[in-house]
Parts: structure tokens; C-alpha cells; sequence
């Protein structure tokens, strides 16, 4: 009986730190691709901004012009995606606290200090989750630098005003 138990344990051990793995890996896979997204409207912007002062045709023009706005439209989508990755964990994390809260008011001893402890450590990754999360949402300030999507949407202005002229 002993023995089987301890199999069980086990294997609830694994399986838990595999589900753990998964999630963990799911935000992580969401953040390289919006970096990949973030390096590939920064190429296109590069490549933008060398044809901008050229004298160049306006269908080139108009090849740059949707190219950025694909990137653009690209970099909101991963930014929404890892968005809503990162309020996923969120969730899961609540939901974590709540189990362990209803557990800490029944439980005595060393299963409370445990728990506490653990308690304790799921708050912080939260708060460092919901920081993370603010951080996305949160508007540049003028001593940041301009990010990607600004430094498209002006582009995509400066060609059709370029177009325009035309």
C-alpha cells in the first residue's frame, strides 16, 4: 500500500509539474513571437525609411506602404496575443491563490506555515505578472523611446504623403 501510494505521489508530482511547464512555456513561446514580430516591423521601418528619401515610383511606394501596414497589423495581433497569454496566467494564478486560501483556513501546524509560504510565493509572481501586464498597456512616456508600431504609423504617413503628391 505503501509503495503504491508513493507511485501515486509520484506520478501527481510529474503530472503537475508538466502542466506547470506547459503554461510557463505557453507565455514564454507568446513573448518570442512577439519579439520576432517587433524585429520584423523594425526591418520593414528600416527598409521604409531607406526608400522614403529616394526618389523612388509610387507603386514601390505602395509596396512599402502595405508591407508596414502588415507588420503593423501583425505586431498588434502578438501583442494581443501575449496580452491575453499573460491574463490567462493571471487567471490560473487566482484561481491557485483561492485553493490555497480555502485550504489555509482548515489546515493547523506546519501544513499552514507550507501553505502560507507558498501562499506568499504565488502572490508575488502575480503581482509581478499584473506589473508586467501594466507595463504593456501602458502608453511610452516621452523619455522612452518610440516604439515600433509609432515609428510604422509614421512611416505609413510620411508614404502617403508621398503618394499624395504624386
Amino acid at each position: 500500500m505503501k509503495r503504491i501510494a508513493t507511485i501515486f505521489l509520484s506520478n501527481a508530482i510529474l503530472a503537475a509539474g508538466l502542466m506547470l511547464t506547459a503554461c510557463n512555456s505557453s507565455t514564454d513561446k507568446d513573448r518570442k513571437e512577439l519579439a520576432n514580430a517587433e524585429e520584423e516591423a523594425l526591418e520593414k521601418a528600416a527598409e521604409a525609411n531607406e526608400m522614403v528619401p529616394q526618389e523612388t515610383d509610387s507603386s514601390d511606394m505602395a509596396d512599402v506602404k502595405k508591407d508596414l501596414e502588415k507588420a503593423s497589423q501583425k505586431l498588434s495581433e502578438k501583442q494581443d496575443k501575449y496580452l491575453a497569454s499573460l491574463r490567462e496566467k493571471e487567471g490560473k494564478l487566482n484561481d491557485r491563490l483561492k485553493t490555497i486560501g480555502e485550504k489555509l483556513s482548515s489546515a493547523d501546524g506546519n501544513a499552514k506555515k507550507r501553505l502560507t509560504e507558498k501562499q506568499d510565493k504565488l502572490i508575488k509572481e502575480r503581482d509581478q505578472l499584473q506589473a508586467n501586464i501594466l507595463e504593456i498597456q501602458s502608453p511610452m512616456t516621452d523619455q522612452q523611446l518610440e516604439t515600433v508600431q509609432k515609428e510604422i504609423n509614421v512611416l505609413i504617413a510620411v508614404i502617403d504623403k508621398e503618394l499624395s503628391v504624386d
